[in-house]
């Protein structure tokens, strides 16, 4: 089981920034955000610390689960492990930062993370080959590869687009901000969903 360099790096930098900055956070800590930006969740220090690096063990394993069904298309389904794990990194720091009292902006920088991944989900599309782990799984991908062709194809071309316009909505105040962020995820996936359906119709 063969583990990238980028995975180790982004890991041990999460260890490495959990253990130094431990003894200075709070003993409790802001882990998660309202759409105004405001905490709404908190927990011990501990779990404040150890959660980002914890997700990605958990990621990684995940990602391996049959792990032979991914090796037409290995490099692209790699490039995406290495955008979520920079993106559990760049959580984990931004929630430390909290800590210390620096006021991010957490609706803001976590839709510029969610505008980015989708960004790569759409660049990476194509490539996925018919599979039953991951991709665009409705029954009318699975009973068809060229329906899944198809399907990704258009699905890489949404998914790009919805990324752009999600990262353009950082910039929107509060309220406009979360209503035109779920309409557009929402979406995206019913859009790039419903695409399987008509393209197996044109199939009958």
């Amino acid at each position: 089981m063969k583990i990238s360099r980028l995975t180790i790096l982004c890991f041990l930098a999460s260890v490495v920034m959990a253990v130094i900055c431990y003894p200075s956070m709070p003993d409790t800590m802001a882990v998660h955000w309202g759409i105004n930006g405001e905490p709404d969740g908190f927990a011990p220090k501990l779990v404040g610390v150890a959660f980002v690096p914890i997700m990605m063990v958990v990621l990684f394993l995940a990602s391996r689960y049959r792990e032979q069904s991914y090796q037409k298309f290995a490099s692209s389904k790699d490039a995406i492990m290495h955008t979520l794990m920079v993106a559990l990194l760049v959580i984990h720091g931004l929630i430390i930062g909290y800590g210390y009292g620096y006021m991010v902006n957490m609706a803001t920088a976590a839709t510029l993370i969610l505008g980015v991944l989708f960004i790569t989900m759409g660049n990476f599309m194509p490539r996925f080959r018919h599979n039953y782990m991951i991709g665009i799984r409705t029954p009318w991908t699975l009973a068809s590869e060229e329906v899944w062709k198809k399907t990704h194809q258009l699905g890489s071309r949404v998914f790009f687009i919805g990324g752009l316009l999600i990262v353009l909505t950082s910039f929107l105040p509060a309220p406009l901000h979360f209503i035109v962020l779920l309409f557009l995820i929402v979406a995206t996936i019913l859009v790039t969903m419903g695409s399987s359906y008509y393209y197996a119709k044109r199939r009958e």
